[in-house]
């Protein structure tokens, strides 16, 4: 089957949807994840504490927020992208017949 530039366009577009999607659910994963941090950091507001609360409680539980908040998108990206790479690439386990 020859590639068109209507198909690339189209595994493109999928692909890009895909890695937004991810990069969603993600996100969604790492403000519970963040939020959970705080309630068990123990900030007075919990889940509705502010940056500045945080800060005045912590300054590591502020840095580690921010690093789960840019690191788990990034990984579901990347966990996206490496789903779909496995699943459009042959097997490599197999080798090819050879013509007899």
């Amino acid at each position: 089957m020859s590639t068109t530039p209507t198909r690339d366009l189209r595994r493109g577009l999928a692909t890009a949807v895909l890695h937004a999607a991810g990069a969603v659910a993600g996100l969604a994963i790492a403000i519970v994840v963040t939020l959970n941090l705080h309630i068990f950091a123990g900030v007075e507001d919990g889940y509705m504490a502010t940056p500045a609360q945080v800060l005045e409680r912590s300054v590591w539980v502020l840095i580690v927020d921010v690093v789960i908040l840019i690191a788990v998108p990034v990984l579901a990206v990347a966990l996206v992208l490496r789903l779909r790479r496995a699943r459009h690439e042959p097997d490599r386990g197999t080798s090819p017949s050879p013509d007899v």
